[in-house]
């Protein structure tokens, strides 16, 4: 991602051992198949022995005549094939253990560099953990001459709790997050990590307060008004939100998820003031560059509102298409089809929808059940 990886004369030592070691294992393998494949054929061939007279056997041109006084040992294919399997542990051995590359960073960018592009990033971007190690092992070793830089301690316990955050540990990341805010509380590395935490945890206070304090921080970093601009988004700020999103484009930030964004808060907008035609003309480009449920329960509304009932209920149907599990789609579609009279097709809509929220938490339970029950006794009549 960030460019060729730099191998030291260390890493080539370990790749010939690697290769030595791989070598050698395979050849053990295989020694392994063919005393496997040389076991089966002795034993079909003890199975066709013929017995000619007491004390001697015959087994196709070998004769072995038995004398139970003097034990005799004879090289069998087992004993040849063992001596060379020991012979191959013991080349095995004599490599210095364990076989594996030490855990390497995929990057030729520097700490500093790894940490101000994911601040500095203009459109989504994802660093990868080996990327994070990478910091770690830098800082690490910085921190062994210069135990006192405070900077690099907290750009240490950021890259950690990146890490942790990475592999779903949520509180060693914040804890981690925590610790950089109480180190340095005029660094933003501690409040970027623990409200990218919050956002993705639906914690969307604790994440409008932390990127405040980074933008105080860094007025200009694009990517905290994005984010910010998300949590406004999710709290149904929508005129916040699309100030937030307007002032990264500002600063830099640019991309297909930042336009989707911002489209999609300016419609719900319009929505909130009652403006459903200048709505649907954001949502139009909204269906066709980024198709989602709620594009389409947006749209529904719209054609409700306005009285357009087919449109309506082509666009609630798409969001049941979209996702099946959606209790508001079914819901809306049954209602809509209700007032077509299509009284079957509304029952059936709105019990799918009573079916996947059982306990009323994204619809009106007392509604739907007495809507269907009104499209029933409309069947009965």
């Amino acid at each position: 991602m960030f460019g060729p990886t730099r191998f030291s004369d260390y890493y080539a030592d370990e790749i010939k051992r690697l290769f030595i070691g791989s070598l050698l294992i395979s050849t053990l393998i295989f020694s392994s198949v063919q005393i496997s494949a040389q076991n089966l054929k002795e034993r079909d061939a003890s199975s066709s022995k013929i017995k000619t007279h007491p004390g001697e056997i015959k087994t196709g041109s070998v004769e072995v005549k038995s004398v139970p006084s003097q034990p005799v040992i004879v090289e069998t294919a087992e004993l040849r094939d063992s001596a060379a399997k020991k012979a191959i542990f013991s080349a095995l051995l004599s490599l210095s253990w364990p076989l594996v590359l030490p855990v390497m960073a995929e990057t030729s960018l520097s700490a500093d560099e790894i940490v101000s592009n994911f601040l500095n990033q203009k459109q989504a971007i994802k660093v990868t953990e080996e990327e994070w190690q990478a910091v770690v092992s830098q800082d690490e070793e910085t921190l062994v001459r210069d135990p006192g830089n405070s900077n690099v301690k907290v750009r240490l316990l950021f890259a950690r709790g990146q890490i942790a955050y990475l592999r779903g540990n949520i509180v060693a990341a914040l804890t981690a997050f925590n610790e950089a805010i109480e180190m340095m509380p005029d660094s933003l590395l501690g409040y970027v990590g623990a409200g990218n935490v919050y956002l993705n945890n639906h914690l969307i206070p604790e994440t409008i307060e932390s990127f405040e304090h980074v933008i105080r921080i860094d007025p200009k970093m694009a990517v905290a008004y994005k984010t910010l601009g998300d949590a406004y988004s999710y709290s149904q700020r929508h005129e916040d939100a699309i100030t937030m999103y307007q002032r990264a484009r500002q600063l830099g930030y640019f991309g297909a998820e930042l336009n989707n964004s911002l489209e999609k808060n300016q419609a719900q907008l319009l929505m909130s003031e009652h403006h459903w035609q200048q709505a649907l003309s954001k949502l139009y480009y909204l269906a066709e560059s980024s198709p989602a449920v709620d594009i389409y329960l947006m749209l529904g509304e719209c054609y409700e509102e306005l009285n357009q009932k087919i449109s309506a209920v082509q666009a609630y149907t798409k969001a049941t298409a979209l996702d099946r599990q959606s209790a508001v789609a079914h819901f809306r579609l049954g209602n809509i089809l209700f007032q077509k009279h299509e009284y079957r097709a509304a029952a059936d809509a709105i019990e799918r929808a009573v079916t996947l929220d059982p306990w009323g938490i994204k619809i009106n339970l007392q509604q739907a059940r007495k809507r269907r029950q009104e499209a029933v006794s409309k069947l009965l009549m």
